[in-house]
């Protein structure tokens, strides 16, 4: 009878699950969620208590939108829940949310993007305390893209720090479906991958928690049967090994019935709270609740939740706030069609540029003051190589589609923005409220004179020289001069030329403005009835000292200006300096006689605490200084820029640190010196160009790289490229060919097995062909392998991860060979011969016409 018993136990033991918690259902699921600024569709969330209040980072989305944001929501009572702000909108797909808030009160959110088709990976935005999170994501985790077993990325990470360590567990997703790994660090910076799956069998969302010297893994199993729960004993380690404890919820309401994913775990006085996300049989996603003990029962029962009088106004309405516009300068704005490849975009395509922090400070400053992103305060995106009256019209346009209720906004300027919403605001008097201008050239700035007569560009460390340098290196031609390129590629600086007299000659004399050939109508005309919108107009301007460039001693024409048309008004011999905030003059910046100087210059101006509390009294907006924000000076020189033209993606590694890029462009400022690796990936087939423009304290550099994406899968393929930047003085990365020009690219393993061609060896000469193998072993013999993927299921893969059971399923294996094949990279040097082909067949054109000439004047 005992052995009857026994064998009984052990039957139960191992036959049904275990389960650790008893977690019953909310009878009144789903949670209610209010939402702000026409969010609509929520999918995961992680849900803590901070302050006594239960808090959550929320996915969801717009019905115009196509992608996943994340949003901050709050519940008084941890049932009823309250959307309170946007957190991040980047126009591209992200979800997973994990708040990490670490020791000393810093706070990250880890979060996953979608980086191409059934591609993600794992990026971090750090925040301050009240969730104003930075857009210029961090890439935490980069999958290997040549291991199948993670070949369709990383996602759902979970940071948890115990003791001194900081461990992530994260989700995986290949051939062998989804698993749970994990990865440790010391500093949160670098990140130590454990070699193998700490859970496997399509497990998903890992949620820890831990209790008694235990560690409980909550997660949830993609084939849609459940959240599960696993546990292992501290210390945590590589071999930890987990225990399953069976199913804790499995999918029985009409809320759920589809999917539980992504459960957060919330310990309350009488028991857990164990929020998810569930889908119903139309896979719309929803937040539920389970709870141990009482945890379920509400301290006082609430109807649906209604907006609180501040929110909702009652017979003492809430002030209503007046809009506000920010229109940032040169170079913030960004979009790879237009800029790349010369397309003709829609203005709504232009983004704040991920590379530009110079605006973060105002934006966070105006949200800590109760300001909503794309509800009363927006961002200006816009072409600042259009002539300026064409930019006003976009500006027209994009507020045309604004919801702001036919309301008088506010402009703040900085900079071209300044001139943008000034004469905006000339034309359009009664729809602003006030327009504040921030070191903005209302009379031009003698900067272009050289780029416009000349087809020269003096270096400069502002956005302006980059702006125009970018320009005229991705249009240079062999069949017009520069000073034509930039007039043509470049038509808002002809909007910039001074206004005022600004050139001598030799003998010390000023040229009076109206002497000159070229001459700037447009601002000529607008500043004459500048007065008009001065009741609601005001300058803030920066005057550092005199080295802001005032103008130029000029000498004749030589002979080849001449032919080539070049410096009619006069060829610059040297400079001469004034008051200014080294980019923009004094004189230029300020116009009302309530114009506000302060002691920086043409970056601080817009970042620093001053100046932001002096535009938030010219909007009579009430702060506290705890609540400003500084902003962050993009540092041109010394700096590194990678431009891709192609059917692929790149990124750069540097120190343990990985940039991505973003929309066509990697920036990376104060670039400190060392090698560099340059990694490009397959999208599609075809050739493939990167520029690489290198800036240093003393010259800068700009060269490019092409290639060709051969491979099919193509983003097997990964070619890689060394670049050794000096910081002080850049240096070509296409050295002197030698008298035996043969390339030897040295075999050097990398994330996916390819040959980095060293661009530094004195046997390679400036064109080369570098043969190499995307499979190759670190002793440069070719690997040829054979594996048995097994592909997804025949629907398409969720672009956001957990969508549909059918989707993460697997089906029978079939057999797939990677083959080794042979990629052709073509690196070229922009070479002297094709910066002065223009030049020279200028110069025998008129040469033979000067002959030509001679000779009929002979014969008559």
């Amino acid at each position: 009878m005992k052995k009857i018993l026994l064998g009984l136990l052990l039957f139960l033991i191992f036959v049904f699950p275990v389960e650790a918690f008893e977690f019953v259902k909310n009878s009144n699921n789903p949670l209610n969620i209010t939402y702000l600024n026409d969010y609509a569709y929520p999918f995961n969330a992680h849900i803590y208590k901070e302050d006594n209040r239960c808090k959550g980072i929320l996915t969801t989305r717009r019905p115009t939108e196509t992608y996943y944001s994340l949003v901050a929501i709050e519940s008084e009572d941890c049932f009823n829940w309250m959307m309170t702000k946007e957190i991040l909108n980047i126009g591209q797909d992200i979800s997973n949310p994990r708040l990490f808030i670490n020791t000393d009160g810093t706070k990250k959110i880890y979060f996953t993007k979608t980086d191409g088709k059934d591609f993600y990976r794992i990026y971090s935005t750090d925040c301050d305390n009240n969730l104003n999170c930075s857009s210029d994501v961090n890439l935490v985790l980069d999958p290997n893209p040549s291991d199948l077993t993670e070949r369709n990325g990383y996602f759902a990470s979970y940071v948890i720090k115990i003791d001194t360590h900081y461990y992530m567990f994260y989700g995986v997703w290949g051939k062998d479906g989804f698993k749970i790994r994990m990865a440790y660090s010391d500093s949160l910076e670098s990140w130590q991958k454990c070699p193998d799956n700490l859970i496997s069998d399509g497990s998903d969302g890992p949620f820890p928690y831990l209790e008694n010297n235990n560690l409980y893994l909550f997660f949830h199993k993609s084939n849609s049967s459940g959240i599960k729960l696993a546990k292992t004993s501290l210390p945590l380690s590589c071999d930890s090994i987990f225990e399953d404890l069976g199913y804790q919820l499995t999918p029985n309401q009409s809320s759920d019935v589809r999917h539980l994913v992504f459960p957060s775990v919330v310990q309350e006085d009488t028991g857990l709270k164990l929020y998810y996300s569930g889908a119903d049989w139309n896979w719309n996603w929803s937040l539920n609740l389970a709870c141990t003990g009482g945890s379920c029962i509400s301290s006082t029962p609430t109807p649906t939740f209604s907006p609180t009088p501040t929110l909702t106004p009652t017979q003492t309405p809430t002030p209503i706030k007046t809009p506000i516009i920010i229109i940032p300068g040169f170079m913030a704005s960004w979009n790879k069609d237009a800029i790349l490849h010369n397309q003709s975009v829609s203005q709504s395509d232009w983004k704040l540029a991920s590379f530009v922090k110079e605006y973060k400070g105002l934006i966070n400053t105006l949200k800590n003051l109760g300001y909503e992103e794309n509800k009363n305060l927006f961002v200006f995106a816009y072409d600042w190589r259009k002539p300026l009256l064409n930019i006003v019209d976009d500006f027209n346009n994009y507020l045309n589609n604004l919801s702001i209720n036919n309301l008088q906004f506010s402009i703040v300027g900085h900079s071209l923005g300044g001139l943008v919403g000034r004469i905006f605001a000339q034309k359009n008097k009664s729809q602003v409220n006030r327009i504040i201008t921030v070191g903005s050239p209302h009379q031009g700035v003698v900067q272009v004179y050289k780029p416009l007569e000349g087809g020269e560009i003096d270096r400069d460390n502002t956005f302006l020289w980059l702006a125009e340098k970018i320009i005229l290196f991705l249009n240079k031609s062999t069949v017009e001069s520069d000073r034509v390129t930039i007039a043509n590629k470049f038509p808002v600086a002809k909007d910039l030329f001074p206004t005022f007299s600004f050139l001598k000659d030799l003998s010390g004399k000023e040229i009076p403005i109206e002497n000159m050939s070229v001459k700037n109508s447009l601002l000529f005309s607008y500043n004459q009835n500048f007065s008009d919108i001065f009741p609601l107009f005001t300058a803030i301007y920066g005057e550092k000292d005199k080295n802001t460039p005032a103008g130029f001693i000029i000498e004749p024409q030589n002979s080849l200006d001449l032919l080539l048309g070049n410096y009619s008004d006069g060829k610059p011999k040297e400079s001469y300096f004034d008051l200014g905030d080294y980019m923009v003059l004094s004189n230029s910046a300020r116009q009302d006689t309530d114009s506000e100087k302060l002691n920086f210059d043409h970056g601080e101006i817009i970042t620093k605490k001053e100046p932001i509390k002096k535009i938030l009294s010219l909007l009579n907006i009430n702060f506290s200084d705890e609540q400003i924000v500084e902003g962050q000076i993009t540092k041109i020189s010394p700096s590194l820029i990678f431009l891709i033209k192609s059917p692929a993606t790149m990124k750069v590694e540097f120190n343990n640190n990985t940039y991505i890029e973003n929309d066509g462009i990697i920036f990376i400022p104060d670039a400190q010196s060392g090698n560099y690796y340059l990694k490009v990936q397959g999208v599609d087939q075809g050739e493939y160009e990167v520029i690489i423009g290198q800036i240093s304290e003393n010259n800068d550099l700009w060269e490019n790289i092409k290639g060709e994406i051969v491979q099919a899968p193509t983003d097997f393929q990964v070619d890689s490229y060394s670049i050794d930047y000096n910081n002080q003085t850049a240096v070509s990365m296409f050295p002197t060919p030698t008298s035996a020009p043969t390339a030897t690219p040295t075999p050097i393993p990398t994330e996916s097995p390819t040959i980095i061609p060293a661009l530094t060896p004195t046997t390679i000469p400036q064109t080369i062909n570098l043969s190499s193998s995307t499979n190759s072993s670190s002793d440069n013999q070719p690997v040829q392998s054979s594996n048995n993927e097994i592909p997804l299921s025949k629907e398409s893969a969720p672009s956001v991860l957990g969508i549909s059971s059918d989707q993460e399923e697997l089906i029978t294996p079939t057999p797939e060979i990677i083959k080794e094949i042979n990629e052709n990279k073509i690196i070229n040097k922009t070479s002297i011969w094709k910066k002065i082909f223009p030049t020279v067949i200028s110069l025998l054109i008129a040469i033979t016409g000067w002959i030509f000439r001679k000779k009929i004047f002979k014969n008559e």
